[in-house]
């Protein structure tokens, strides 16, 4: 059975409410029909979904395009087309992010929601419809498409959302992410990430989230 895609159910979430759905302090714009990327506002614009008609990977990190392309020898081409007809995209516009400290003797893609949900709280927001954040940094190691690689260095962009259900049980959390590393040749969906501490590991890894 071909699994669904999360960015493909938030999106489809997204379409029974309001054009802008409000994340706690942000706002996150869901794109169900395809549409070029020229006609959206790039300045301080972050997204992840798939190219319309070849299904390749998408992401946008503050108005830089990543467009990517399976090549026939399983390689992956990165391109940055502003042509690029976009669909299923998750879009928010953030001009400042603040860093928050990651704590603890390491992090999994399972624990970010639980964290970002408190910090929130704490500056007095309630997780709303979808929220935005960004990884930067090295990662103890990252899988994208059932390959994991250690040690590698990039950013993630990422869309959070929380579910409650009716018999109040703990919030469950849906994370859709994407990873660029910094040499570009390296790129894809998240599956899962494993971030180590700076103490224990040596590694700098941070999480940053809308001001």
């Amino acid at each position: 059975m071909k699994r669904v895609s999360t960015i493909f159910l938030i999106v489809l979430a997204m379409s029974f409410l309001p054009p802008f759905m409000a994340g706690a302090r942000v706002d996150v714009k869901s794109l169900g029909a395809p549409k070029p990327l020229y006609e959206l506002k790039l300045k301080y614009m972050y997204a992840i979904g798939e190219a319309e008609t070849s299904k390749n990977l998408l992401t946008v990190a503050n108005g830089r395009i990543y467009v990517s392309q399976v090549q026939t020898d399983g390689t992956i081409k990165i391109s940055d087309s502003i042509k690029t007809m976009a669909s299923k995209l998750l879009v928010t516009h953030v001009k400042h992010w603040t860093e928050v400290p990651l704590e603890g003797k390491g992090h999994t893609a399972k624990s970010l929601g639980p964290i970002m949900n408190t910090v929130l709280k704490k500056t007095g927001y309630e997780l709303a419809g979808v929220f935005p954040f960004l990884i930067k940094g090295i990662f103890e190691s990252i899988t994208i498409q059932s390959v994991s690689r250690k040690k590698v260095s990039g950013l993630v962009v990422g869309f959070l959302t929380k579910t409650i259900t009716a018999d109040h049980a703990a919030p469950t959390f849906e994370l859709a992410m994407h990873f660029i590393d910094d040499g570009g040749k390296y790129f894809g969906a998240v599956s899962d990430l494993n971030i180590a501490t700076e103490l224990t590991s040596g590694l700098k890894t941070s999480l940053f989230m809308p001001e």
